[in-house]
């Protein structure tokens, strides 16, 4: 299996292939960050994806709103 391997790669060095002309999509480049969906007043942002921040979790647990912090 590793000879196969080199045996590709050195084919790819040779030939000057890229992943396109392989047929993989896409460039690789990663994608931009979604924008911020909340924020508090010392400039913390979070976008509203994945587990709540800690200065948010802190915020809420002192009785304030979720709705506070909305950027839009």
């Amino acid at each position: 299996m590793q000879a196969a391997i080199v045996d590709i790669h050195e084919k790819i060095d040779l030939y000057g292939l890229t992943a396109l002309d392989l047929g993989f999509k896409g460039d690789g480049a990663a994608r931009s960050k979604p924008p911020a969906k909340y924020r508090d007043e010392a400039g913390n942002s979070w976008t509203g994806r994945g587990k709540r921040p800690g200065w948010l979790v802190a915020h809420l647990s002192a009785g304030r709103q979720i709705e506070e912090f909305l950027t839009a």
